[in-house]
């Protein structure tokens, strides 16, 4: 696979993670690991990360 390719996708994947975690802002809903509830308040470190990394991918493959 050549690097433009898994950065497009790596992006495209991180951008997905982090609409998912901003639905599950908006529509409240509820999330677990081992029966133990996810506080909101992680969603949103998931989406300032998730967002972050698939800008910096998306701007690495233009500058390639």
């Amino acid at each position: 696979m050549k690097l433009k390719t898994y950065l497009l996708i790596s992006s495209l994947l991180f951008s997905l993670f982090g609409v998912a975690h901003i639905l599950r802002l908006v529509f409240r809903w509820g999330a677990a690991i081992n029966h133990h509830d996810v506080p909101m308040w992680i969603s949103v470190i998931a989406i300032v990360v998730a967002e972050t990394l698939a800008v910096f991918g998306a701007r690495l493959r233009r500058t390639l």
